[in-house]
């Protein structure tokens, strides 16, 4: 009985190079897919969250003007009763003031929170845009072809330029936004506060 033996054929082994490059490549498309997952997970949270405060400072605007009727509704009660003059009008005369800058303030703020929404999503896509288009021509010249470098130097260095005049923009919007938001909730906890006081000044009237 004659038995055959067949060597076993070893797998060719791959060069350390080339493996270590396949490595990087693969780990770089992992992370470049991981960033534009969480990208656009940050900015559609970012826009969820700006429109829920575009909503809150339209309640505002509705509150402030609500407590202004209502303060001048209680004067209103106070003279018809036959009561003197209210005790205390500084403190309502400046709880009015307070409630109107309250509510001039946040009109401004929802009056450009769309304009840096807007500007937000065109920064995005600029960046994306000049990012892709700087990758094509670093790949096409990894495999020697020439797409005219004086013509894609100055197309990316646009891009990059345009970026951050956006990126200018929006950050001025972003501060605009937050100072005017910021003082409209200033202003109404302080005139909320006077109006408290002006009330406390003229509880007997009310009451009596």
């Amino acid at each position: 009985m004659n038995l055959c033996y067949t060597p076993a054929v070893m797998p060719e082994q791959e060069d350390p190079k080339a493996l270590a490059a396949k490595l990087l490549e693969l780990r770089a498309q992992s992370a470049s897919e991981n960033l534009t997952k969480a990208t656009e997970r940050f900015f559609t949270q970012s826009n969820a969250v700006a429109k829920m405060m575009i909503d809150f400072y339209d309640r505002v605007i509705i509150l402030n003007g609500g407590t202004i009727t209502l303060s001048l509704t209680i004067i209103g009660m106070l003279v018809k009763s036959g009561h003197p003059l209210p005790h205390g009008r500084g403190f309502i005369f400046t709880a009015w003031s307070c409630f109107v800058i309250s509510l001039i303030s946040a009109i401004l703020r929802n009056w450009k929170e769309p304009e840096r929404l807007v500007n937000s999503e065109s920064l995005v896509l600029t960046f994306a845009v000049t990012e892709s288009y700087a990758s094509m021509v670093a790949q096409a010249q990894s495999l020697g072809v020439t797409l005219a470098p004086e013509i894609s130097s100055k197309i990316v260095d646009a891009g990059n330029e345009t970026f951050k005049t956006q990126q200018g923009l929006v950050n001025k919007l972003s501060n605009f936004t937050k100072g005017v938001g910021w003082i409209s909730l200033g202003a109404l906890v302080l005139g909320y506060i006077l109006l408290v006081l002006f009330v406390g000044c003229n509880a007997k009237s009310l009451l009596t």
